[in-house]
């Protein structure tokens, strides 16, 4: 049997995901088991970002003989693998200010390990690591880094080689821990004081002992006032993506706060080409007033907003109900949104196909599906189309096979006597 269509099939049942057993049962009554050596019916096509997206016919092989009669078309669509050209930069920029160590949400946890349980930070951490594993899985992303920000805002270190390395592949581990590097920096970032509590660091897995033989200066985000600068973290992310090639330049930048300082109007646009997507969270319990993409008339944004960061980049700005919203919204900058599955015979009106999961779908992985078709005798040619949108822009994948309808339908003889 394919052994790709048993790791698909397993891939569904991993997920929770309905692989229509029935249909199943029904294709496999009507047409004959494919040879081992019978070639899988795929053809993959590239976004904008350069996201590789595959799309197979399952059932029925290319070339089979079938009943005539009704048939069900299955197959999968796939985002991700490997990119021959991925064509995105990210910086992920993290509001490190006072009101990110305030406990707001348990369930997010403690992924920095600092002790505390539920904090904003533990929110954009938890967000930020599933933008990095979903990075990981599309393949179009080429570049990461991580941006710290408060009163201050710099490059946090992504890797162990000397200095402070501003930029890494999603997948990196130099360390050879077992995690990719940019992991470690995002569960090592906490707040380090020093002296009489007039240092601030973003701790970095990679030089934990910031007091000796690296200066401060060179990994801290500024001394500890707790404000928040839009324009601080800004100018941080242009300058660590200057650095790297990709065509498409991004920052997802999320806060629960105002800008009390900064001049945003001078650090974006950056030099070279690069959209900030923002996110306004509400942490009511720091402010006792959501903030939101434009600030709030009680707190005026004078130097600048979340919502003026997006436009004066062509990105946009998104309000979130809740800190835990951002572990969904983040990972959507990254992958793509299938929106449409249709199955078309000979060239005829496109039917809808039953996904295993609802559409639009935007994950890394695989969706199974399956739709209804009649064939009288003859050749035909069955094709499945995928339609995905991403950045305001279409990719469509098609795949088409021809079978043949040369055998009688079966015919009902009524209850067994």
């Amino acid at each position: 049997m394919d052994t790709r269509r048993l790791l698909l099939g397993a891939l569904a049942l991993t997920a929770g995901v309905a692989t229509c057993p029935d249909a199943a049962r029904r294709l496999r009554a009507d047409a004959p088991p494919p040879t081992a050596d019978a070639a899988l019916a795929e053809a993959t096509a590239f976004t904008g970002r350069g996201t590789p997206i595959t799309l197979r016919i399952e059932a029925p092989t290319a070339g089979a003989s079938l009943r005539q009669g009704e048939h069900r078309v299955q197959g999968s669509v796939t985002f991700g693998g490997e990119s021959p050209s991925p064509e995105v930069g990210l910086v992920l920029a993290i509001d490190m200010s006072s009101s990110a160590f305030v406990v707001i949400e348990p369930t997010c946890g403690d992924p920095n390990r600092d002790g505390l349980t539920g904090t904003v930070l533990d929110c954009e951490l938890r967000a930020a690591l599933r933008v990095v594993d979903e990075a990981a899985a599309v393949g179009s992303v080429g570049s990461i880094g991580v941006v710290a920000f408060q009163e201050y805002g710099k490059s946090i270190d992504v890797g162990p080689s000397a200095g402070v390395q501003r930029m890494t592949t999603p997948t990196a581990d130099l360390d050879q821990n077992g995690y990719p590097d940019v992991v470690d920096t995002l569960t090592g970032l906490r707040l380090i004081v020093y002296g009489p509590t007039d240092h601030y660091v973003g701790g970095t897995a990679f030089n934990p002992d910031l007091s000796t033989s690296i200066s401060r200066r060179q990994l801290s985000v500024g001394e500890w006032r707790g404000g928040t600068n839009y324009a601080a973290g800004a100018t941080a992310a242009c300058a660590a993506l200057a650095a790297v090639p990709h065509a498409q330049k991004r920052v997802l930048l999320a806060s629960d706060g105002r800008a009390n300082q900064g001049n945003l109007a001078s650090a974006v646009p950056c030099a070279l080409p690069t959209q900030f997507y923002t996110f306004a969270t509400p942490n009511r319990a720091a402010f006792g007033v959501y903030q939101g993409c434009r600030g709030s008339s009680e707190r005026p944004g004078a130097f600048g907003t979340l919502q003026q960061l997006a436009d004066r980049t062509g990105g946009r700005c998104q309000e979130v109900a809740h800190e835990t919203d951002l572990t969904d919204l983040l990972p959507r900058f990254v992958v793509p949104e299938l929106r449409a599955l249709t199955v078309s015979v000979d060239g005829g009106p496109p039917v809808p196909a039953t996904p295993s999961a609802p559409l639009p779908w935007e994950s890394s992985g695989t969706l199974m599906f399956e739709a209804p078709v009649a064939l009288a005798g003859g050749d035909h040619t069955l094709c499945a189309t995928a339609t995905a949108f991403e950045d305001g822009a279409e990719t469509v994948v098609q795949q088409c096979i021809t079978v043949t309808a040369d055998r009688p339908p079966l015919v009902d003889a009524g209850p067994d006597l």
